[in-house]
C-alpha cells in the first residue's frame, strides 16, 4: 500500500443539462502509466437532493478494449420530527481491476430527471490506488490457525475441569 503511485492520470469538469438532445461525450485521450496496474475512477457531484447516474466505459484508443460499468451519486437532506438528516453522498469511487498500459478515453452518459436543475460533476482518474481487500483476505487467513488453537486449548481445559472434583459441573455431598 505504501509503494502505490495513486498517480492522477485525468480529471476534469463538466456541467450536464438535463433534457439535452445528446448528452453522451467521450474525454480526451490519457495515457495510464508504463505498467499494468488497478484505476480509480471518482465522480463529485453538486447534486443537492438530487441523484444523477453515470454509464462509464473505460476504453483502450488503440484496441478499442472496454471496461463498462455504472455509477450514482446521489445526496439527500433534510429536517424531521427527529431533527436533521443525510443520506447518500456528493462522491462515488469505481476502481477496475488491473488495467494494460496505453492510451485511453472515458465514454460518459450522464443521465437524471428531466426537472432537475443543471448538474455540475467532476471526474478523476487515478492509476496505481490501494486496495485494502487483499490485506484483509490475508489477515484473516493468518487469523484462522491461532482462532483454531485458541479453540482446542479452551475445549481441553473444560473437559479436564469436568473430571475434576472442583468443577462447576461436580455435585457436592
Amino acid at each position: 500500500m505504501a509503494s502505490a503511485a495513486r498517480q492522477p492520470v485525468f480529471s476534469a469538469t463538466y456541467t450536464y443539462q438535463p433534457g439535452a438532445a445528446d448528452s453522451s461525450f467521450v474525454t480526451p485521450i490519457f495515457e495510464m502509466g508504463p505498467r499494468a496496474s488497478n484505476v480509480e475512477v471518482s465522480i463529485t457531484s453538486n447534486a443537492r437532493n438530487n441523484w444523477i447516474y453515470f454509464d462509464l466505459a473505460l476504453i483502450n484508443a488503440d484496441t478499442g478494449d472496454a471496461s463498462d460499468f455504472g455509477r450514482e451519486v446521489s445526496y439527500y437532506s433534510g429536517t424531521d420530527s427527529d431533527g436533521s438528516w443525510t443520506e447518500g453522498s456528493d462522491r462515488d469511487d469505481a476502481v477496475l481491476p488491473t488495467t494494460a498500459p496505453g492510451r485511453y478515453y472515458l465514454r460518459v452518459e450522464p443521465q437524471t430527471e428531466t426537472t432537475s436543475p443543471p448538474v455540475a460533476y467532476t471526474i478523476t482518474v487515478r492509476r496505481d490506488v490501494p486496495s485494502p481487500l487483499f490485506y484483509l483476505i490475508g489477515l484473516a487467513v493468518l487469523l484462522i490457525p491461532p482462532v483454531f488453537v485458541w479453540m482446542r486449548e479452551k475445549g481441553f481445559e473444560r473437559l479436564r475441569w469436568n473430571e475434576s472434583d472442583w468443577s462447576d459441573s461436580a455435585s457436592g455431598d
